[in-house]
């Protein structure tokens, strides 16, 4: 790699960072903990690596040149990864799984894919909603989760005591966790895309599709707002109708040693157009004056 090109990298990776580090500071993270999650992401992605060229064990010596850091913090970090996050994150994977499966799976689903109307349990085995939490939900208490989908009302108990799935989609209630861990999951998908992208342009790898509009105008908020809500309805239709096509392909396209590919709609300001503001610095000799006075004020406390 040139000198510019890594320049360029290493700019576009700053303007990355920055809007982390805004929802990170949105939840009181300091600075230094930024610095430990970078490290730890270090570790494991280098230890990976290294996994996938050698095929054998790595040496925490070689992974702590690579990610900058000694061989007992990389081998501390590599062998106490403990992240809270993800519990939250598998119980919504189970959630929407249980959806999908409403949606499609044989006596569950009519024509074109509409979910049919279910009781929570059936003694003689006809679909229910037990018997989907049994094949999707392994390990998770029913009752809990029929609760999750009602209060996010992707699910709707009717009269008669038997269930109607309202989306196929499970949203994310706000507050919950997990929403935290599927932000990073989805930065993480759109970052390995473009990194596929740019290899593209290079070898023989087919290049993923990546299509964007922007506004020719500025948007009121009554503008935005009304540009958001046509993305919704537009991208929920598309994904909907993706998701049927999955399902009809399956038996053609399935390969048990394939991988899982997905596609997103999403909406987004475009920030590049704006710019930042200039940064003044304080004058040196003012800054240090400052922090003198403020260090004598405080042994005379």
């Amino acid at each position: 790699m040139k000198d510019i090109d890594k320049d360029a990298f290493l700019a576009a990776f700053e303007q990355v960072l920055k809007p982390l580090l805004a929802i990170g500071h949105g939840f009181g993270v300091a600075g230094h903990e930024f610095r430990d999650s970078f490290s730890q992401a270090a570790a494991e992605f280098y230890a990976q690596l290294m996994m996938s060229a050698e095929e054998r064990p790595v040496s925490s010596v070689r992974v702590g040149v690579y990610a900058g850091l000694n061989s007992s913090e990389a081998r501390s970090r590599l062998t106490d990864r403990v992240s809270s996050g993800r519990s939250y994150a598998r119980r919504s994977e189970a959630l929407s799984a249980i959806l999908n499966g409403w949606h499609s799976e044989s006596g569950y689903s009519g024509v074109y894919d509409m979910a049919l109307e279910i009781p929570f349990a059936d003694a003689d085995g006809s679909p229910n909603f037990q018997s989907l939490c049994d094949r999707y939900a392994i390990g998770y208490d029913a009752k809990a989760l029929l609760q999750e989908l009602l209060d996010a009302r992707c699910v709707d108990r009717l009269a008669s005591g038997h269930l109607r799935a309202i989306s196929r989609a499970y949203v994310l209630p706000p507050g919950n966790p997990a929403r935290l861990e599927r932000m990073g999951r989805a930065l993480s998908n759109f970052g390995y895309s473009f990194q596929r992208i740019l290899a593209a342009e290079s070898d023989a790898t087919f290049k993923y599709t990546e299509r964007t509009v922007v506004s020719d105008y500025t948007l009121s908020e009554d503008g935005a707002r009304a540009f958001d809500s046509e993305a919704r309805d537009r991208g929920t239709k598309f994904l909907v109708d993706m998701d049927s096509w999955l399902t009809a392909q399956g038996r053609r396209l399935r390969d048990p040693s394939g991988r899982q590919f997905g596609c997103g709609v999403y909406v987004f300001e475009d920030r590049s157009r704006v710019g930042e503001l200039p940064l003044h610095l304080e004058d040196e000799d003012a800054e240090k004056a400052r922090r003198a006075r403020h260090s004598s004020s405080a042994k005379m406390s």
